[in-house]
């Protein structure tokens, strides 16, 4: 995975490229190193030995021009073995990522960001649903701190604990917002 300085080998982006491509439009870009990186690093951490990629690069036709995934720099996946609610949270300790935890479909989307956002989305698979964004207190969020260094899987960052009155999948009833079906 790794060139002896740190950096993701050309041949390792090429590869997971390869596995995160559109198959729909059968269209592949190169996706962005630190989005594979963060996988491989959650893999490395939970001792999995199955990375499940539901979907990563999508060509923008007929989408919204604005995902993540039409740059490569999204992958939704589950580690086999591994609760994906237990998995966002993990992945919540980074700064600058992206995060989104869908509980009904099983998998959970990670995205590489200037700014972190965390959600939860309870929509059925094949249905586009609300995303709710969880509060500031229920993941530790480094964005000032966070350097590359930090995406390496040999490397644990200290981070000061997550508050543990905090649910990750509650969003207090003040923030939730009321949707009127028509």
């Amino acid at each position: 995975m790794y060139e002896a300085n740190g950096d993701l080998s050309d041949a390792a982006r090429a590869a997971l490229s390869h596995l995160c491509r559109d198959f729909h439009a059968g269209e592949e870009i190169p996706m962005a190193p630190r989005a594979l990186q963060l996988v491989y690093k959650a893999a490395v951490h939970f001792g999995a030995e199955q990375v499940d990629i539901v979907s990563g690069y999508r060509s923008a036709r007929g989408r919204r021009a604005g995902s993540h995934h039409t740059t490569g720099a999204a992958i939704d996946f589950r580690l086999v073995g591994v609760e994906t609610r237990t998995l966002a949270e993990y992945l919540r300790r980074f700064g600058r990522v992206g995060v989104g935890y869908y509980p009904r479909v099983d998998f959970v989307h990670l995205d590489v960001r200037d700014a972190s956002y965390f959600w939860v989305n309870r929509s059925r698979a094949g249905r586009h649903g609300w995303d709710r964004p969880l509060p500031r207190r229920a993941a530790v969020r480094e964005e000032d701190g966070w350097t590359p260094e930090w995406d390496l899987p040999w490397f644990e960052p200290v981070i000061a604990p997550v508050d543990s009155s905090a649910r990750a999948d509650f969003v207090p009833r003040s923030q939730r917002r009321r949707h009127r079906r028509r």
